[in-house]
């Protein structure tokens, strides 16, 4: 089957080969300079081909039409389509580059904190700061009753005084503890 265009309905203009082959032939044939032979096999397919083409279901110039308007409207509701996605290309582009912008501002940012926090390391190091001193440790305690106002003296210096280093009373526990040996210890 051969349809004769896209835009024209299906069922209204169908040909077969065998059809479009005849007219082919006709096409070719000039009357003014055939012969006799020539003119009878014109009128014999002329003849054959007759039948089928009034066969064909009848043209209607308003489907054709209504085809074409379709067709049409198919063509303006892609374009559209594409138009639309360009527009929402153009929003994620738009986007994307708000983003990009916003990292290298991030970025930045980042650089400058950097900074800064290679410049407190440097003071901190440098020693510009005044730093702390820390209290000895006590020597241990072995339980001499001598020793003993001495060394809970000096444990309540050292607590007292490096109490960044005993945040709790836990820590202060296994601090004393530690300086305890002998019999004291067990």
């Amino acid at each position: 089957m051969f349809s004769m265009a896209s835009s024209i309905p299906a069922t209204s203009y169908v040909l077969t080969e065998g059809i479009i082959d005849d007219l082919q032939i006709l096409a070719t044939q000039n009357p003014n300079k055939s012969d006799v032979n020539g003119m009878l096999q014109v009128i014999r397919t002329s003849s054959a081909l007759a039948p089928s083409i009034l066969d064909l279901p009848p043209v209607s110039l308003s489907l054709i039409q209504q085809e074409v308007a379709q067709q049409v409207k198919k063509y303006e509701d892609l374009l559209l389509q594409h138009t639309d996605e360009a527009g929402g290309i153009k929003h994620w582009k738009a986007e994307a580059e708000a983003y990009s912008q916003g990292a290298a501002a991030l970025e930045v940012d980042l650089t400058h904190e950097k900074a800064n926090a290679d410049h407190l390391r440097s003071i901190s190091a440098g020693g510009s700061c005044a730093r702390i001193e820390s209290i000895p440790d006590l020597e241990t305690f072995d339980s001499s009753r001598d020793k003993l106002r001495s060394f809970i003296a000096h444990l309540r210096l050292k607590i007292h005084g490096d109490g960044h280093k005993f945040p709790d009373v836990q820590h202060q526990l296994q601090y004393a503890s530690g300086r305890l040996s002998g019999i004291a210890f067990d």
